[in-house]
C-alpha cells in the first residue's frame, strides 16, 4: 500500500510539473513568430516535394524551440519586476508552480534541442541561432537588462524579428542579402510589437525600476514609435514589391487590414495608453497578425 501511495504521489507530481512546463511555453505568442519563418520557407522554397517538405517541417520545429528558450530565459530574468505585475500572477513561475532554476533547466533544454536541429539542416543556421541566443542573454539577464537600457530593445526586437526570417529563408536559399532585405519588414513590425508591450508593462516596469523606454520617454512618445514603425513597415513592403522581391498580392491583407489597426489605436489613444487599453490593443493586433498571417500563407500556397 505504501509503495502504490508513492507511486501514485509521484505521478501526480510529475504530471503537475509537466502541466506547469506546458503552461509556461507562451504557445499563441510563438505560434504568431512561427508565422515569419514560414512565410520565409514559402517564398524560397524549390518545390513541394517530400524532402523539401520534412526540411521545412524540421526547421519550424528548431524555430518552435528556440522561442521556447528565449521566453523562458526572458522569464527566469524577468522574475524580480514581472512580480509587480498582478496580470502576470499566474505565470508558473510567478504563482511557484515553477521554480527559477526550472525556468532556467527549460531555457536551456529548449536551446540545446534547437541548436541540434538547425545543426543538421544546415551549419550555417548556427550562427543565426547563436547570435539570437547570446542576443537574448544580453537581453534578459538580471545583470544585463538590455530592456532597460535606451533603445537597445529597438535594436534586440528588431534583430531577432530578422533573423526569425533569416532561419526559415537559409534552409533552402543561400541569397543572405535578399533574405536579409526581406527581413527587415518584420524587423520593423519587431519594433512595433516592443514598443507597445513596454507601454503595457509602464506600470509594472516603473515600481520595479526597470527603465525600459517607456519609462524613461513617456507612454505616448514610444506607443507612436510602435504605431509609426507598423506604417513605415507597410511603406517598405510596397518597396520590395516594387523591386521584385515578394509577390504583389502579400500588401493586400495589410491594406484590407490597416483601418482596423487604426481605430484599435485610435481607442487605445483614448485610453491615454493605459495598461488596460494598450493589452486590449495587443490582442487587437495580435488577432490581426494572425489574420494576415493566415492570408499570406493561403497566398503563397496558392502560388505555388
Amino acid at each position: 500500500m505504501i509503495r502504490i501511495g508513492f507511486i501514485r504521489s509521484t505521478s501526480v507530481y510529475m504530471i503537475r510539473k509537466l502541466s506547469a512546463y506546458l503552461k509556461a511555453i507562451r504557445w499563441f505568442e510563438i505560434g504568431v513568430r512561427l508565422g515569419s519563418p514560414l512565410i520565409a520557407i514559402l517564398l524560397s522554397i524549390p518545390a513541394l516535394n517530400y524532402g523539401h517538405f520534412s526540411s521545412a517541417i524540421l526547421g519550424l520545429i528548431g524555430f518552435f524551440f528556440c522561442w521556447v528558450h528565449g521566453y523562458a530565459l526572458n522569464e527566469w530574468g524577468g522574475y524580480y519586476y514581472d512580480r509587480y505585475d498582478p496580470s502576470k500572477g499566474d505565470r508558473p513561475i510567478i504563482s511557484g508552480a515553477l521554480s527559477r532554476d526550472e525556468m532556467l533547466k527549460l531555457a536551456i533544454v529548449a536551446a540545446v534541442i534547437c541548436v541540434t536541429i538547425f545543426a543538421m539542416l544546415r551549419p550555417v543556421l548556427l550562427l543565426i541561432v547563436g547570435f539570437d541566443i547570446v542576443l537574448g542573454i544580453f537581453y534578459c539577464h538580471p545583470r544585463l537588462v538590455w530592456k532597460g537600457k535606451p533603445f537597445f530593445s529597438f535594436f534586440a526586437l528588431f534583430s531577432v524579428s530578422v533573423t526569425d526570417f533569416l532561419l526559415g529563408w537559409l534552409i533552402f536559399s543561400n541569397d543572405i542579402k535578399t533574405g536579409a532585405t526581406i527581413g527587415i519588414f518584420f524587423g520593423l513590425l519587431g519594433i512595433t510589437g516592443i514598443s507597445f508591450h513596454e507601454v503595457g508593462d509602464y506600470d509594472s516596469d516603473l515600481r520595479a525600476g526597470v527603465r525600459t523606454n517607456a519609462v524613461r520617454f513617456g507612454k505616448g512618445p514610444i506607443s507612436w514609435i510602435g504605431f509609426l514603425s507598423y506604417s513605415l513597415a507597410l511603406f517598405y513592403l510596397h518597396s520590395l514589391i516594387y523591386r521584385h522581391l515578394i509577390p504583389e498580392g502579400l500588401i493586400y491583407p495589410f491594406l484590407l487590414t490597416y483601418p482596423i489597426y487604426l481605430f484599435l489605436f485610435w481607442r487605445c489613444l483614448r485610453g491615454h495608453f493605459g495598461a488596460m487599453a494598450v493589452k486590449s490593443f495587443i490582442r487587437g493586433y495580435r488577432l490581426i497578425y494572425f489574420v494576415i498571417g493566415i492570408a499570406i500563407i493561403w497566398i503563397l500556397l496558392k502560388r505555388g
